[in-house]
């Protein structure tokens, strides 16, 4: 019997370029839903 032994997976800049990308677009995505929520519920009256 031999054991199915697999080596760690290398953390490679394509997996740090994914991790950014990632991060960035959930930031930008609630920017543009905070933004839209409140340029829509301002009635302009002060």
């Amino acid at each position: 019997m031999t054991a199915n032994v697999q080596k760690p997976r290398e953390f490679t800049g394509r997996h740090m370029l994914v991790i950014i990308l990632a991060f960035f677009g959930v930031v930008i995505a609630v920017n543009l839903t905070m933004a839209t929520l409140a340029s829509t519920s301002w009635t302009g009256l002060v």
